[in-house]
């Protein structure tokens, strides 16, 4: 273990463990990196601890599902997402609607992050798979 953490291993855990551990674990880490700094996504600065979009001059608050929705696009950058894995993520289990839901908090926050450009999007929709953010 000691030479995981001297090899720059953020955190460590031994065989067997329970699942409701490693979740736990990935919960904090994933909570942890979003209390970092604000980041940039195409011309956008967003900072999601304080759940605002800014461009320019110009700033926008988003809203609980969008600061999720992005938060897990931010997390697994560069993968496909479905909405299954969406509507699980920033809905839970309880969830009635339909995943319909998700493609309007996508288009949302397409429109507050500027990515208007379709052939270029930063949030890009895979047909019958779901949608995947690019950062540079």
């Amino acid at each position: 273990m000691l030479k995981a953490f001297q090899l720059g291993a953020s955190d460590y855990i031994t065989k067997p463990f329970s699942l409701k551990v490693l979740e736990a674990r990935i919960r904090r880490w994933i909570q942890k990196k979003n209390t970092e700094a604000a980041i940039q996504i195409g011309s956008a600065i967003v900072d999601l601890a304080g759940a605002r979009v800014t461009i320019g001059e110009s700033k926008t608050d988003l809203t609980q599902k969008e600061v999720l929705v992005l938060r897990y696009l931010i997390v697994n950058s560069g993968q496909i997402l479905s909405r299954e894995q969406f509507l699980d993520y920033a809905w839970g289990d309880d969830f009635e609607g339909t995943s319909r839901t998700v493609d309007n908090v996508i288009l949302s926050l397409r429109k507050k992050l500027g990515d208007t450009n379709d052939r270029q999007a930063l949030i890009q929709s895979h047909r019958g798979l779901g949608y995947c953010l690019n950062l540079p």
